[in-house]
């Protein structure tokens, strides 16, 4: 589901893909919105000028990632969000593993 933006107009060739028309004031029709994306994507933004303030470029991938997990696990429990980050982190993890250096 997208707006009418003009770079959207080939999503259809591989996904199923509706849009609704903000340009002239269609913002729901049926069960096609844009709602949820644009909720998430103003989260990330008051996330990033309200916690991180300046993320580096460098990291800016790690930064959206955590909030990826964030936002998707928005509905659990603490405790099941713990558990499912204990279930992937199976390994050690070191900081030059992360950066690379």
């Amino acid at each position: 589901m997208s707006d009418e933006w003009w770079a959207y107009t080939k999503l259809d060739k591989d996904y199923k893909h509706s849009v609704v028309k903000h340009k002239r004031k269609e913002y729901v029709r049926g069960d096609v919105y844009t709602n949820t994306i644009e909720g998430a994507w103003s989260h990330l933004k008051r996330s990033m000028m309200g916690t991180y303030h300046r993320p580096s470029k460098e990291h800016l991938s790690k930064y959206c990632a955590e909030f990826e997990f964030t936002y998707n696990t928005r509905k659990k429990t603490p405790m099941a969000k713990f558990n499912q980050i204990i279930d992937k982190n199976l390994i050690r993890v070191g900081y030059t593993d992360i950066v690379g250096t």
